[in-house]
């Protein structure tokens, strides 16, 4: 997994990541880095305001865009990257999970690296620490 703030473990977790699992007596870090590397789809964890914390390589490549500038940009790459007739709804389902704690699943055209756009199924679940802060 890439992190946006320029660091890559070992096993492809962030430093922070690791940082606040070992701080929180979690593991599994180093297996979801593993797995989110091993399997063929796109895969992004993102704060609740849609900043992006960390990608695998396969979303960094199939968008194009440079991990400095994603690390720099104030508004999350994926917006960038969604059919402007799409995004509307998707970021709808995004608020609506937020609020209700409930995954959603939503399909969403992607725009490629060569300015192809793609149909896409987002599955996205909210997760939130044990303050209750996602």
């Amino acid at each position: 997994m890439l992190s946006l703030d320029g660091y890559r473990s070992g096993e492809g977790s962030t430093v922070s990541d690791r940082k606040r699992a070992d701080e929180a007596g979690q593991g599994g870090l180093d297996t979801f880095a593993l797995l989110a590397e091993s399997i063929p789809q796109l895969v992004f964890t993102a704060r609740a305001d849609g900043s992006v914390e960390s990608l695998n390589g396969r979303a960094a490549s199939y968008s194009g865009l440079d991990i400095a500038a994603l690390a720099s940009s104030s508004e999350p790459f994926w917006k960038r990257l969604v059919h402007t007739d799409d995004l509307a709804a998707l970021l709808s389902d995004w608020r609506k999970a937020l609020e209700s704690n409930e995954p959603f699943e939503s399909e969403a055209r992607l725009r490629r690296a060569d300015g192809a756009y793609r149909w896409h199924t987002y599955s996205v679940k909210p997760l939130y620490r044990a303050d209750g802060v996602g």
